[in-house]
């Protein structure tokens, strides 16, 4: 059997031992609250962990579950500004991005040249209608010309194998009636060319 020692309660300490075991949450109000805080601030610290990483994923994977909304600009460029956080909501016609309009503004500025450019050419172009045509119409008038200038030396050449032709035949027929009449109209044939 095992002995127990017992030892007697002192005054004051309400039947409990010297060294507090046994000594109830009534008897001590300090005890309470050192307890109570503890919870508390245990109960704190849980919250504060549990809130931080409810809103955070870890994987050993890498593979999570979302939304992906994919955005395309109508027109290319370099961002100079973003107009909006992550995870904000944005609506239809919000401005996402702001791009630099220095590109932009080259691009307009070669359009408007162009279209200068192509502005005096036709500009030009009415310009040189009038001097095509009376350039046309001389030409034409100097062709008519020439054409009137070689009818009139065609009948010039016409003329002359006429005359030539009607020499001939003069000449023939006068040599045959030499030729009846005897040598001397040899003599009056080589004079009637000298006279030529």
């Amino acid at each position: 059997m095992a002995d127990v020692i017992e030892t007697p309660a002192q005054e004051g300490n309400g039947g409990t031992l010297s060294n507090g075991e046994g000594t109830s949450f009534r008897e001590r109000p300090r005890a309470k609250f050192i307890v109570g805080g503890a919870a508390l601030l245990l109960l704190g610290v849980a919250a504060f962990v549990w809130h931080y990483y409810s809103n955070r994923e870890s994987t050993d994977d890498a593979q999570i579950d979302g939304h992906i909304n994919p955005i395309s600009p109508r027109v290319g460029g370099t961002v100079i500004a973003i107009e909006v956080n992550d995870n904000q909501y944005v609506e239809a016609g919000t401005v996402l991005v702001k791009l630099d309009p220095k590109d932009f503004q080259v691009a307009v500025e070669k359009a408007q040249a162009d279209l200068a450019s192509a502005k005096a050419a036709a500009q030009a172009a009415r310009t040189g209608v009038p001097v095509t045509t009376t350039t046309t119409g001389s030409r034409v008038s100097t062709s008519q010309a020439q054409l009137q200038m070689s009818q009139a030396g065609l009948l010039v050449a016409q003329k002359q194998v006429e005359a030539a032709r009607a020499r001939r035949a003069a000449r023939d027929a006068g040599s045959k009636r030499r030729q009846g009449a005897g040598g001397d109209g040899r003599k009056e044939e080589k004079g009637r060319e000298r006279e030529r």
